[in-house]
Parts: C-alpha cells; sequence; structure tokens
C-alpha cells in the first residue's frame, strides 16, 4: 500500500468531492458525509495554518482573514445558488409557489450562508459551508487560545469538542438543544485538523497503512452483509447511517496527516481548486437530471448518469477557469499589493 504516500493533496480533495457526487447520483454510494467530514478536517489544517503564518503577521489579520475566506466562498456559491434557482423554475412545476413562500429570514439565509441549515436549502451541500462559516468566526478566538496556553489549549480543545461529537454520534445525554445548524458536533473535525498542524509527525506509516486497511474493510463489510447493507444502502436505520459517516473519517486521520505533507504541483493544484466548483456545481445539474430519469428504470438511467458527470466535470472546469481564477487572482493581486504598502 506504499502508493498510497504518493497521492497529491489536490487529488483526495478531488476524489472527496467525486465521492459527494456519486452520493447524490447513486444510493448505492454512503460515503457522502465522510467524504464532507474529512474536508472539515483538512479545513482545520489549511485554515490555523493560513492564519498563523499570513494573517496574524498582517495589521488587521482579524479584518483580513474574515475578506479572505468571505471572497474564497460567497462567489462560486451565489453563482451556483441563482443557477440552481433557474434550473429548479425550469424544472419544478411548483417551485415558484414553494419560494414564493420563503420568508425574509429564509432568504437571508440562504444568501447569506450563516444560518443556511436552518433553513430550506436551494443546494443542498452547502450546508457544510454554513459550517465552514462559522468555523471562521472562531478561529481568532481559537488561535488566541492555542497562543495563550498552548499544549493545554489544545488538548482541551480536542476533549470538549470531543466530547460534544461524542454526544451527537450516539445520543447519549438528552440535552434538549438541536446543536446540529452550528459548528458544535463537527468542531472535533476542525480539531483533528488543528492538531496535524500543530503536531505534523503525530503517526506512523505503519498507523496509516493500519487506517486504510480498515477503513476498506468496514466499507467493503457493508456492502458484503446483506444486513449492514439494509441499513446504509436501504436507509432503514438512519441513525447508523449516520454515525457510520461520523466515525469513518477517524480511521482515515492519520492518511490525510501524511497526504498534507506530500509537494503539490501545479497539476495537483488544479484538482483541489476544481474539487470545489465539482462541490456545489453538480448540484445544479442534478436537477435536471433527476428530472430526466425519474421513470427510468436503473439500466436506462447509466448513460445519462455518465452523460451527468461527463457535463459536471466540463461545467465545473469552465467555472473554475473563467469565474473562479480570475476571480481569485485579482483578489491575490489586491492583498500582494496591500501588503506591500503596509510593510513600506
Amino acid at each position: 500500500m506504499n502508493f498510497i504516500f504518493s497521492i497529491k493533496p489536490g487529488l483526495f480533495r478531488l476524489f472527496l468531492a467525486l465521492l459527494v457526487v456519486l452520493y447524490h447520483l447513486s444510493k448505492y454510494i454512503y460515503l457522502g458525509g465522510f467524504a464532507v467530514y474529512c474536508f472539515f478536517i483538512l479545513s482545520g489544517y489549511w485554515v490555523v495554518k493560513m492564519y498563523t503564518e499570513k494573517y496574524s503577521k498582517l495589521k488587521q489579520p482579524i479584518l483580513e482573514f474574515y475578506a479572505s475566506r468571505i471572497i474564497r466562498l460567497y462567489p462560486l456559491y451565489l453563482l451556483t445558488t441563482l443557477s440552481a434557482i433557474l434550473m429548479n423554475l425550469i424544472f419544478k412545476s411548483d417551485y415558484l409557489d414553494i419560494i414564493k413562500a420563503y420568508s425574509p429570514i429564509n432568504w437571508i439565509t440562504i444568501f447569506g450562508l450563516i444560518g443556511y441549515n436552518t433553513g430550506p436549502w436551494v443546494i443542498p451541500p452547502a450546508w457544510s459551508l454554513d459550517i465552514e462559516m462559522q468555523f471562521y468566526i472562531l478561529i481568532p478566538l481559537l488561535w488566541i487560545l492555542l497562543l495563550k496556553i498552548e499544549k493545554f489549549g489544545i488538548i482541551l480543545l480536542v476533549l470538549l469538542s470531543g466530547l460534544i461529537w461524542l454526544n451527537f454520534s450516539f445520543h447519549l445525554i438528552d440535552t434538549g438543544i438541536n446543536i446540529k445548524p452550528t459548528v458544535l458536533p463537527y468542531l472535533f473535525y476542525f480539531a483533528l485538523g488543528i492538531v496535524l498542524y500543530l503536531i505534523p509527525n503525530i503517526f506512523s506509516k505503519k498507523q496509516v497503512v493500519s487506517g486504510m486497511f480498515m477503513l476498506v474493510s468496514i466499507v467493503i463489510i457493508h456492502y458484503v452483509v446483506p444486513a449492514l447493507r439494509l441499513k446504509v444502502i436501504g436507509k432503514n436505520d438512519v441513525d447508523y447511517f449516520e454515525q457510520i459517516n461520523l466515525l469513518l473519517p477517524l480511521l482515515i486521520v492519520p492518511f490525510i496527516s501524511f497526504n498534507l505533507k506530500v509537494k503539490s504541483n501545479q497539476r495537483d493544484r488544479y484538482y483541489g481548486n476544481l474539487s470545489y466548483a465539482i462541490y456545489l456545481c453538480h448540484w445544479v445539474l442534478i436537477i435536471p437530471y433527476n428530472y430526466y430519469i425519474e421513470n427510468l428504470s436503473f439500466t436506462n438511467r447509466i448513460p445519462y448518469a455518465f452523460l451527468y458527470l461527463v457535463l459536471t466535470l466540463l461545467t465545473s472546469h469552465c467555472i473554475l477557469l473563467y469565474f473562479e481564477a480570475p476571480i481569485q487572482d485579482k483578489v491575490k493581486f489586491f492583498f500582494n499589493k496591500n501588503h506591500s504598502t503596509q510593510q513600506s
């Protein structure tokens, strides 16, 4: 299994995005949640790394950090949201009546992202962006915590977030509070990413191989054993389905720790950037796809599914090339110019 140590970070992110696409495309792929939680781990690593090594050194670190995150997420999110609304109006006869019933608060959460999980979803995968934004809000506070009390701070963060995650996953204590729309039940994954940044050599190669072997074995077992297959593919046990997706990311943490240290190149960075475009754009195209395959058998759906995947990749590539990349290049130019002015 030595090949797993040569997988580059961008390719891994692309794989996770495609897992989400396949999960929405077919009930036989049950790892959509797993992929999203892996993205949270990666986010915990990269965001703290960026804040520590870049933004904390600026005159207005918090303001510039928030601005950079908003510009990174919002342009593509707004484009795909408007596109999804248009697609729904075209392919769903009752959609106009549905959105007429939306309250002003609904529209604020739809276009503002913060609070997205409390209202109607135009693009269901975007629920994770709400969680990401909430995590970004916490970053300056978490950074101060880690800076002031160092090792105790990260231990405290992992311990507290781990207890919240454990209770959320297995319903151990009924608090009567719905924390699902908040970052709290997912903060543990971000905390794991922070640990990987602060302690980069925490895992050995043997632990990586063991974790990957266990992960693949558990995934296969759930396809082979009929009772388990019904739980994850048939979804006759929703709690179990959610729990397996919540637990499996823990097995891949050692791999992620090594993957983050693999040197990337231009093509791999393209894969990494493409993953975000795929993550959002695939839902825009799945609306007409679901319309056309609604009454088709599984066999007859296969050509449409193949066409859908090709169009998703092509659309995501074009949006990245002609929409996302120009925006991010201008932002980078402005940031570098502003940073040079501050130094002088």
